[in-house]
């Protein structure tokens, strides 16, 4: 997992959990952090599997879901100094989002947010560092839900969002919100401040260790490319303006590969479809397969539920509750 990194301040919740509990759990958590810059800043950053670790040694002694939420309820936009103080100053709610997804890399390296909008909805996923670790499913699901929790204090307002999706098994992670919740101002939005802290944003970036973003670019050119057709390596790498050993070799980096980028982009784009009324065959064709059966088959690989098992689920619940399998 070369490369991955996140911000320092990302362990001041985890630790206030570890030392309010006490005893083992909280020596143990302090330990396996580690010594962290002081002051700890966005500027910092450490390897991501000393994050990891932490969230393992929670999980293993409270479980997953109540680790989530007691870390939740100790998190907060001014831990993350400028960059929270910048979603809370945005113009509206998709302002927010937007800054959110473009200076992810001040909050990680490696992992992050993508925005998508349509007509009725904005969707918020969460792309988590590609990795073995047995601390990544818990945190990924903290992400999710700590972005809900984000979203209303900015808001100030109890949002309820149309789908909050934590599937560990297809690596799907998202938080579906109505449209219109993205025209919502955010309580302190002052155009002095927000440009300040933009340019300060932008200004810290430019001080962290490059990183070309490749997860977020090969994203958007697999969504662009899975058109009536399965893209390859080669075909996306031409988009890039690379070679498909770059390509790879790139992703790499940032903890991922090809195949598993590229059957994320499809499976988001099946239930986006599969959503929308489209048919089971006409997903398949969409995306680029030559019959329904190899569809049917992939599908039900990422999810463990067939397309139509997707589809009924969706019209029987128009809000689809929280998946932790």
């Amino acid at each position: 997992m070369s490369g991955a990194t996140v911000t320092s301040l990302a362990f001041a919740p985890l630790l206030r959990v570890a030392r309010a509990a006490g005893g083992v759990l909280g020596r143990r958590v302090v330990n396996v952090a580690g010594p962290l810059p002081d002051p700890a800043s966005l500027q910092e950053h450490v390897p991501v599997e000393r994050y990891l670790d932490c969230w393992s040694a929670l999980e293993s002694s409270l479980g997953g879901q109540v680790a989530v939420d007691a870390v939740v309820a100790q998190s907060n936009l001014a831990d993350l100094e400028i960059f929270g103080f910048l979603a809370t100053t945005a113009v509206d709610l998709n302002a927010a989002f937007t800054r959110i997804a473009a200076v992810r890399v001040l909050w990680a390296v490696g992992a992050g947010w993508s925005v998508v909008r349509d007509e009725q909805s904005v969707t918020l996923r969460y792309h988590p560092w590609a990795t073995a670790h047995p601390g990544s499913d818990v945190a990924s699901a903290f992400a999710v839900t700590d972005m809900l929790r984000s979203i209303r204090q900015i808001a100030g307002a109890d949002v309820q969002p149309l789908a909050l999706v934590i599937d560990h098994e297809s690596c799907t992670y998202r938080l579906t919100l109505d449209v219109d919740i993205g025209a919502r101002k955010a309580l302190q939005f002052d155009d002095r401040l927000h440009d300040f802290f933009v340019r300060e944003c932008e200004a810290l970036i430019t001080r962290l260790p490059t990183s070309d973003d490749w997860l977020a670019r090969t994203t958007a050119a697999l969504a662009r490319a899975h058109a009536g057709t399965i893209p390859t390596a080669a075909l996306v790498a031409r988009q890039l303006a690379v070679s498909p050993r770059t390509l790879r070799r790139r992703l790499a980096d940032n903890g991922t590969t090809f195949g598993q980028l590229r059957s994320s982009v499809a499976l988001e784009l099946a239930q986006a479809y599969l959503a929308r009324g489209l048919s089971t065959a006409e997903t398949a064709y969409a995306l680029g397969y030559a019959e329904p059966r190899a569809f049917f088959r992939a599908f039900k690989g990422w999810t463990g539920s067939t397309p139509r098992q997707f589809a009924d689920a969706l019209r029987a619940s128009p809000a689809t509750t929280p998946s932790t399998r």
